[in-house]
């Protein structure tokens, strides 16, 4: 009797493990049916023959070409400014005027003493090689040019003193110095030649001649006086500061009454007639571009309004540190539309491609090291390899494996599969099919 029931047993579990696979195999064909009539929703484009263009973009500020730093190269007070920040100035303008009323003392001395050293040395002239001469004139003449020459050592002696003050205390430059003793080496020169010259005077008051060896020294006298004029003159021009073109003040550094030293900043000007774009390009662009090239520059305080510069200077020896060169972009501003400062944004088309077959680059995927995008063909997705070239942001060259016009799927779910049906929905990406 047990026997039987285990028998039995055993039948019925045989018969469940039946029954449990026949409705396995048919829920797997009954979804493989259904799976051959769904269709998976997507989005598509068509591929389409366009030009792409391969570009950089770089930020910096407009400055202006023309502009200039005016520094002091004189120990004087400024006496008057004429000019305040963002004034319209012409060229040629008088900016600043220092005051000149000691160089101007010295330019009259320096004129006497020139117009003096050329009467001796005419008077010497015509009366060489040895001539009767009026000995009480002579003497005369000479004790005069020993008065003039003793004044103008105390003076140089009292300036050099006063410059040796001021540059242990480190307010001029060692030229200006160097200067004050070379006006000083002089003014001792003219006062001994003027003593040996009353000295032979005196001499001559017995002999009365003079010999021919006096116009050498006389002539030389001369020189150093006419150098020592030139010198203040020139001095005398760096109390004035000149607009050297048309264009506004930048900057004023000054006030009327202070004391400028060699060096320091008085004023500033520039012209934004023309501007340039000043930005650092990574050195893996540096060479797909030239001078002259037309570049697109826009400004964010402009509405993003675009202007063409070119391309006017490459800075040959780039920043090791950030891996880039200095380039620089002209811009004709002559409406001065572009303030100096504003921030910029420079387009750099590298190169163009075109009449090229593109897609969507998100609709371009990778598997296995190669490439692929989803074509429809007959609701049905087909999945083809494509070789891709140049790619920007959006778009996608297609080299080979698809053609123009061909309907590229953009937007699909993980699972699509080839072969798989597929049923296209408009879209940001696609169309309606």
């Amino acid at each position: 009797m047990k026997k039987k029931i285990v028998y039995l047993i055993g039948i019925l579990l045989v018969l469940l493990v039946v029954i449990r696979i026949s409705l396995s195999i048919k829920e797997k064909i009954n979804k493989k049916n259904i799976r051959a009539f769904e269709k998976t929703v997507v989005q598509v484009t068509p591929a389409l023959i366009t030009d792409l263009t391969d570009s950089v973009e770089l930020t910096g500020s407009a400055q202006p070409i023309l502009k200039t730093t005016f520094s002091s190269k004189i120990i004087a007070k400024v006496k008057e400014i004429y000019v305040n920040e963002g004034d319209k100035v012409e060229k040629d303008a008088l900016l600043l005027l220092m005051e000149d009323s000691d160089l101007t003392a010295q330019e009259h001395q320096s004129i006497a003493s020139v117009s003096a050293a050329k009467a001796r040395l005419q008077q010497s002239i015509e009366r060489s090689p040895i001539t009767q001469i009026q000995t009480k004139g002579s003497l005369d003449q000479a004790k005069a040019n020993l008065r003039s020459s003793e004044s103008s050592f105390d003076n140089a002696k009292k300036n050099l003193e006063r410059q040796k003050k001021l540059f242990q205390e480190g307010y001029i430059s060692q030229q200006i110095l160097d200067n004050a003793e070379n006006q000083y080496q002089i003014a001792k020169s003219q006062l001994l030649n003027s003593k040996s010259i009353l000295k032979g005077a005196k001499a001559n008051l017995s002999q009365n001649i003079i010999q021919e060896e006096d116009v050498s020294a006389l002539s030389n006298q001369l020189k150093q006086a006419q150098a020592n004029l030139e010198y203040i003159k020139t001095q005398i021009e760096q109390t004035k500061i000149i607009a050297p073109y048309s264009g506004y003040i930048t900057g004023r550094f000054v006030d009327p009454g202070a004391l400028a030293s060699p060096g320091a900043e008085l004023l500033s000007i520039a012209n934004p007639d023309t501007v340039w774009v000043e930005i650092m390009l990574p050195e893996e662009y540096i060479n797909k571009i030239t001078l002259g090239k037309i570049v697109t520059i826009t400004f964010d305080a402009l509405d993003s309004k675009s202007f063409n510069g070119k391309i006017v200077q490459i800075n040959p020896g780039g920043d090791s540190k950030n891996l880039s060169f200095k380039i620089r972009i002209a811009i004709p501003n002559s409406n001065h539309t572009i303030k100096v400062g504003m921030f910029a944004r420079a387009k750099i088309v590298l190169k163009k491609y075109k009449n090229v077959v593109t897609v969507p680059k998100d609709a371009v995927f990778e598997d296995q090291n190669k490439k692929w995008v989803f074509v429809v063909n007959a609701d049905k997705a087909n999945l083809r390899e494509v070789s891709t070239g140049f790619s920007d942001s959006v778009m996608s060259e297609i080299k080979s494996g698809i053609k123009a016009q061909e309907m590229i799927i953009t937007l699909r779910p993980t699972t699509l599969k080839d072969g798989d049906s597929v049923k296209i929905e408009l879209g940001e990406k696609g169309l309606k099919h």
